[in-house]
């Protein structure tokens, strides 16, 4: 079928184009020089490539109306442009969010159902409770809260606390060998036994007495000012210089000064009881 059915003036249009592009190549024959020659011939060239890509998009959408014209109503579009979609009507899109909140709820079923296994065992545990082992009544460690026990360390901690206390290292330079050798070898056995009071605080904090938590603190604190006192003794005597000395002396009278007002706060508490 002709072209010229569709559109008449793009035809025209067409034709007219292609005419000037012959006449300017009929210029660039007969043109003289070659001045004029290049001139002609560049334009002739320009005219006709015009021609050609018009004549060309003419042609693309002629054919695109015809086989627009063509198709039959009802006929299925070309499936390699269609929107890929499942048999449930859902684009690809569609299918990924689908499938990713299956499997999220699919995990929170799964953690849900571990929890409740966790519940029903524990309480199966709970329904089936081992048997308290057989304990002496006549062993002290047998009773969770065993007041010997704290009012034991309590003396001990005040007999060290004193011992300490009795201490001047403000005239150890006017001391005899003797007297230094005797006290240096008083504070390396006051940080052992302080060290011995502090490892028994920590086994009796593990059953502590009944009703003493507070008392029971504060002699963990006492201790650990025993602990820090005998320390600092025992650095006065490897001090290398007088700094060190004065150091280790004020921390030493700090910590028997500390040890002795959380021991009289022990003291009270517990004689209250």
């Amino acid at each position: 079928m002709p072209l010229f059915f569709f559109a008449m003036s793009e035809q025209t249009s067409l034709t007219l184009f292609f005419a000037i592009a012959a006449l300017a190549l009929i210029g660039a024959v007969n043109s003289r020089g070659m001045l004029r020659a290049i001139i002609s011939y560049t334009l002739a060239f320009a005219c006709l490539v015009l021609a050609i890509f018009h004549t060309y998009h003419y042609v693309s959408r002629q054919s695109a109306a015809m086989d627009l014209l063509t198709t039959p109503a009802g006929a299925s579009p070309d499936v390699s442009t269609a929107v890929p979609a499942d048999t449930d009507g859902l684009t690809a899109e569609e299918r990924a969010a689908r499938n990713l909140m299956a499997a999220q709820n699919q995990s929170a079923d799964q953690g849900q159902n571990q929890a409740q296994d966790q519940v029903q065992g524990d309480q199966g545990q709970d329904s089936n409770p081992t048997p308290a082992p057989a304990t002496n009544p006549g062993s002290a460690s047998a009773n969770p809260g065993s007041m010997a026990d704290l009012r034991k360390i309590e003396r001990d901690a005040r007999r060290l606390q004193g011992t300490l206390s009795a201490i001047n290292l403000s005239g150890v330079a006017q001391m005899s060998d003797a007297e230094y050798t005797r006290i240096q070898a008083g504070a390396k056995q006051a940080a052992a036994e302080a060290q011995a009071l502090q490892t028994r605080m920590a086994t009796l904090a593990a059953s502590p007495p009944v009703g003493q938590d507070e008392s029971l603190q504060t002699l963990t604190n006492a201790i650990g000012y025993l602990v820090s006192a005998s320390r600092d003794l025992e650095r006065f005597f490897n001090s290398e210089n007088t700094a060190d000395e004065k150091m280790h002396s004020a921390g030493f009278r700090n910590g028997v000064q500390a040890a002795g007002v959380a021991l009289q706060r022990v003291e009270s508490r517990m004689g209250g009881d």
